[in-house]
């Protein structure tokens, strides 16, 4: 049997904490780190937006047609409104965001017909003033038919800074029915003549939001902190993924905690050297007490021009005798391929055999397969998965996208002559401005942009 630690390529890679005694068996059942996939940066001009896709599943070597989705943009490509028909059954999302492009607001509704809608959710965004992508605040609600109420999808993150503008804690609350209650926290110490963050200490909340009871999550916490490069915007729950952007660890002790009663233990120690030519390959080493004696390594390394890479991991800790030796015990590798667009055409996870950790095995896999416009744009893609028993992929999702636009270059004018089907007209929100829509109320609507009919159309 193979030892599959992985249930989702979603997931990506599982490593556990590296170091003889409790730490090996304690991280091994309980952390999974996740290596962030690196995506190419957007181009800037022109920014291309399909105005619909059309979604099939692949079923007894045949494609069902899954539904349809219309879209509409700001001008910077952002999705102002998703409108999905699946066989009859209509949802919406229209969004807000602010200046620099992130979501502030995302209601669903949800329709009949396609014309009479009512509300089903919403989500509410804040978002912090210095990490741009991290939010303070998602606050989820959904409408009963009479009033909207808190859902589980709430979150808070409040941060809190030093004089110096360096993160010293995240405290992360929860819903429990209609309250927030703090769930976690992430504490760092900075040194006074450095300035950098040279301990971290998660906790998690054992008591109630009247009465906390702060437990160091996982009976672990790291000190001794060394940095390759830091900015003390640090929002990470997890020291093990500081090894990408800003904040790049590059040694640490791990510390552990038998149980309440106990006192916070050395336990281990972790080394990470990054490469001259590329800042994003590293080499990562958890070590035992003896810095020397290596529980687990990992690799990461760029195999191509278009930012592919591989993390090799190798662990050396024998789960029967308890002892960390010199061959290995379990061998994995993520491998994540880009094509030249800068798009994912394949994951791949392998691993090895409890009996054989000399040989790797594809364990799973999602294949891409693109196809592109002049533009460089995707007019369809298929997704494959790996089918272990087989050896073989097998289809399971298609969606083909239809006429691009430049939402950067200014909307065309499109003529709608007699006879068309226009029925509803919306603005650039995505609400409807008019219904059952003549050639007469359209010529009467004010000046403006406006889309029906899955197009958009100026009114002068």
């Amino acid at each position: 049997m193979k030892k599959l630690y992985l249930t989702s390529l979603l997931c990506l890679f599982v490593a556990s904490g590296a170091a003889a005694g409790p730490r090996f068996i304690k991280a091994k059942s309980t952390k999974m780190r996740k290596a962030a996939i690196e995506r190419k940066a957007p181009r800037t001009s022109p920014v291309f937006r399909p105005l619909s896709q059309t979604d099939y599943m692949y079923e007894d070597g045949e494609w069902f047609l899954l539904g349809s989705v219309a879209f509409t943009y700001d001008a910077a490509g952002n999705t102002l409104s998703e409108t999905v028909d699946m066989d009859g059954e209509y949802s919406r999302t229209v969004s807000t965001y602010d200046e620099l492009g992130r979501v502030l607001t995302s209601e669903v509704e949800y329709s009949e017909d396609g014309e009479e809608w009512m509300p089903d959710s919403r989500l509410v965004f804040e978002w912090d003033t210095k990490v741009p992508d991290y939010f303070t605040s998602r606050m989820g609600y959904s409408f009963d038919g009479e009033s909207w109420a808190t859902n589980p999808y709430c979150q808070t993150n409040d941060i809190t800074r030093d004089d110096k503008g360096n993160i010293t804690s995240v405290l992360v609350s929860l819903p429990i029915w209609d309250t927030m209650v703090p769930g976690y926290r992430y504490d760092w110490t900075y040194d006074e003549e450095t300035g950098q963050a040279v301990e971290f200490h998660p906790y998690s909340n054992y008591g109630t939001a009247d009465d906390a009871d702060w437990q160091p999550s996982e009976n672990m916490s790291y000190g001794d902190i060394e940095w390759a490069a830091t900015d003390g915007q640090l929002v990470a729950d997890d020291i093990y993924s500081l090894v990408a952007g800003n904040n790049r660890v590059s040694a640490f002790s791990v510390y552990y905690q038998e149980d309440e009663e106990s006192e916070l233990e050395l336990d281990g120690h972790v080394f990470v050297e990054y490469s001259a030519e590329n800042a994003a390959d590293y080499t990562m080493k958890e070590t035992s007490l003896d810095p020397n004696e290596v529980g687990i390594l990992t690799v990461r390394t760029t195999t191509d021009a278009n930012g592919s890479y591989t993390v090799f991991s190798t662990e050396f800790f024998d789960w029967d005798s308890g002892e960390i030796g010199t061959d290995p015990t379990w061998q994995g590798k993520e491998e994540v391929v880009f094509d030249d667009h800068g798009n994912i055409v394949l994951e791949a996870i392998h691993e090895s055999g409890e009996d054989d950790p000399e040989t790797l095995y594809l364990a799973a896999a999602v294949k891409y397969d693109y196809i592109y416009d002049d533009n460089g744009n995707i007019v369809e893609y298929t997704t494959s998965n790996y089918d272990y028993e087989t050896e073989e992929y097998t289809p399971e999702m298609r969606t083909v996208y239809e006429e691009y636009i430049d939402v950067n270059a200014g909307i065309e004018d499109v003529t709608v002559g007699n006879g068309a089907d226009v029925r509803t007209v919306y603005n650039l929100q995505g609400i409807p401005v008019i219904r059952d829509a003549s050639d007469a109320d359209i010529n009467a609507l004010p000046a403006g942009i406006y889309i029906s009919a899955g197009r958009k159309f100026i009114r002068k």
